[in-house]
């Protein structure tokens, strides 16, 4: 019988979880990306909205990062990327 603790292991470290992790990633990316482009069309940015979209630029990279640790896709890049 396993015990508890190696059945949580076994889940935490399965293939399951890389893919939840993935997914998750993946629209938390698109959800930024829209975003970015939201503000990138507009004329005048507000102090606060300036600030949010220099930290998703920022958060963007990271996430592409882990995204692409968790998925295997070396090559995706988020499709804002044309600057």
């Amino acid at each position: 019988m396993t015990s508890k603790p190696d059945l949580m292991n076994s889940f935490i470290h399965s293939d399951f979880m890389d893919e939840a992790i993935q997914y998750r990633l993946k629209i938390h990316i698109d959800d930024i990306v829209e975003c970015i482009r939201e503000y990138k069309a507009k004329d005048n940015l507000k102090p606060y909205q300036q600030v949010d979209l220099d930290q998703w630029l920022k958060d963007i990279k990271y996430l592409t990062d882990t995204y692409i640790f968790f998925s295997g896709q070396y090559n995706y890049k988020p499709e804002f990327y044309d600057d």
